[in-house]
């Protein structure tokens, strides 16, 4: 495969990771702005009237916070780049996963794959194909009937 018709989906795929960079660098230069320049009265005020240990509290529940905020915020990320499994219900029959809330079924290479993505299943002839990867997969089990021998008839 050229590298002219890799580019396309490979520009896609940076996309988002690019818009969030530039959001986040983005919303950093605002802080340190707001800082800086409104921030100065404020501060100022509160420092001619605090003690110095109080300020020293204050400053050490605000670093406690930042570092919860950004675990917080890298679990979220981490969850939303790889979707874990245990999230769905697996289907041993048919060897696909199922979304609890939709009740639709998810294709398992897809799921699992090197870049996970929840991919759902179409129903194709007597089973089920992946809208992605083209992985068939087989259909629940059906009430078998019983087969007459004609012989007997």
């Amino acid at each position: 495969m050229s590298e002219a018709s890799k580019s396309p989906s490979v520009q896609r795929s940076r996309l988002p990771q690019l818009l969030e960079t530039a959001t986040v660098s983005s919303l950093v230069v605002v802080a340190g702005w707001a800082l800086k320049e409104l921030g100065k009265p404020v501060f100022g005020a509160i420092a001619k009237e605090i003690r110095p240990e109080s300020l020293i509290h204050i400053l050490l529940l605000l670093i406690i916070l930042l570092v919860f905020a950004l675990l917080w915020a890298f679990s979220l990320r981490s969850e939303l780049k790889n979707p874990n499994t245990s999230q769905f219900d697996f289907n041993e029959y048919g060897g696909y996963y199922i979304d609890p809330r939709s009740k639709f079924a998810v294709c398992a290479r897809c799921l699992n794959s090197e870049h996970p993505r929840v991919v759902h299943l179409m129903r194709a002839n007597n089973g089920m194909m992946c809208n992605s990867c083209g992985k068939g997969y087989r259909s629940e089990e059906t009430q078998k009937t019983p087969r007459t021998n004609r012989s007997e008839q």
